[in-house]
């Protein structure tokens, strides 16, 4: 019997539950949230019980309790909604039909929309970045996810096995501070689009101050390695030990300047490159940053070696958050597309959370 002043909790986990959609408001408010969707144009026009803002913040409890259905997600929603007095007590829980008709009419635009806007508000103050001599540490990251296999999933996304059988997946590429684990931009596509290619579209958000890490994948050219920099941004990649290089100068911590370039532009970019011993393996670090008074060479190695040994921004949303079921939920390819930024959204809330113990 609980005493005078207490209450009794609800059976099931109610508590953790509720303060789990309370991180997604808190971090997502619901004027953020309102502003968003009229920004969208996707207001709603009659009164319903899914408006879209509380749509928005269905995907997001979706992303966040990934093993419950659809019915039992809107149900821990609107009692999370209704202890943070977001709204009144839910009268009824919408059916997996109605929630599925509110998630097309929504939309993919207004989370990618949001994502931007909680994206933008976390490089304005403290990043949780881990920094290297000045400079913020950030790391461009890509990997596949798994959407469930209709005929218009892989009509978008494609069938990454012969004949047809298996997964067709959505390729995604993010910049990310290392550390932290922020994620502060992405881009999505079908796996035609190369992670090079997707990843492309977001240097313009590197500046003066950032040191961008990489590992090889494709990202060993001229051209990206100009785009990479072209804001100000300094570089420390692997690349492939194919990679064809013209040797300058030998350096005193034993790297040395070079040039790399491509005979279809003519044009070369000058680098330092530093060559990996590790025990049973090589490898070859390229960097801008050529005076090794400034960057020596040894710590260079270690700090790529660091950064590849701990766990990245989606290592950690693909394990941590899909766990073991990591395959989307989603039958269409904008539900797909709608439910990878809400991931990327719940991502950003729980690494926000545990970088600053706040999720503002």
């Amino acid at each position: 019997m609980p005493r005078p002043g207490q209450f009794k909790p609800e059976a099931g986990g109610w508590l953790p539950d509720r303060i789990a959609v309370g991180l997604l408001t808190g971090a997502y408010p619901p004027e953020l949230v309102d502003r968003v969707v009229a920004r969208c144009g996707r207001e709603g026009r009659r009164k319903r019980l899914l408006t879209p803002e509380v749509t928005v913040y269905f995907v997001l409890a979706m992303c966040l309790f990934p093993g419950d259905g659809y019915e039992e997600v809107a149900r821990k929603l609107a009692r999370g909604l209704a202890w943070g007095r977001r709204c009144s007590a839910p009268g009824q829980v919408p059916s997996a039909a109605a929630i599925s008709r509110a998630r097309l009419r929504l939309g993919s635009e207004p989370l990618e929309e949001l994502f931007a806007e909680a994206a933008r508000s976390s490089a304005v103050g403290a990043d949780g970045c881990t920094r290297y001599r000045g400079r913020r540490l950030v790391a461009v990251e890509g990997t596949v996810l798994d959407a469930p296999d209709t005929a218009e999933n892989v009509a978008h996304f494609g069938s990454p096995v012969l004949g047809g059988r298996g997964y067709p997946q959505v390729r995604v590429v993010v910049l990310a501070g290392c550390g932290g684990n922020v994620v502060t931009a992405a881009a999505l596509g079908p796996p035609s689009r190369s992670e090079p290619g997707l990843a492309r579209g977001l240097f313009d958000r590197l500046g003066r101050g950032d040191l961008l890490l990489a590992d090889h994948r494709g990202f060993d050219g001229p051209p990206l390695w100009r785009a990479a920099s072209a804001g100000g941004a300094d570089l420390l990649w692997r690349v492939r030990p194919s990679t064809l290089l013209t040797f300058r100068q030998q350096l005193c911590d034993g790297s040395y300047l070079a040039e790399f370039s491509m005979a279809s532009d003519g044009r070369s970019e000058p680098v330092r490159v530093v060559e990996e011993r590790a025990p049973g393996e090589s490898g070859r670090l390229l960097t801008t940053l050529l005076d090794p008074g400034q960057a020596p060479a040894a710590e260079l190695t270690a700090l790529h070696r660091e950064w590849g040994m701990t766990a990245t921004a989606l290592q950690q949303l693909t394990a941590d958050q899909l766990g073991p079921i990591r395959v989307l939920r989603s039958r269409c390819p904008e539900g797909v597309e709608q439910e990878v930024w809400g991931h990327l959204l719940v991502h950003h809330a729980i690494r926000r959370l545990m970088a600053f113990g706040s999720v503002r």
